[in-house]
């Protein structure tokens, strides 16, 4: 475990990848689900999957229950 964890804090890219799916978890949380085919809704599908929302994780929009 603690060459796990030296590993972690001396690569610096490993800080950018948690940041970069943090933020896009919190955009994708936050926004509604646009729809489907509009420019909108690709760029919301590329947040979405640098969020690491797969499967089930996946916001089935506002009509959904």
């Amino acid at each position: 475990m603690e060459q796990l964890i030296a590993f972690v804090q001396d690569e610096v890219w490993f800080n950018w990848v948690t940041a970069i799916i943090a933020a896009a978890a919190v955009i994708t949380a936050s926004t509604p689900t646009p729809t489907q085919g509009s420019a909108l809704g690709y760029v919301y599908w590329v947040i979405d999957f640098l969020a690491l929302n797969i499967a089930k994780a996946k916001d089935k929009g506002e009509g959904s229950e």
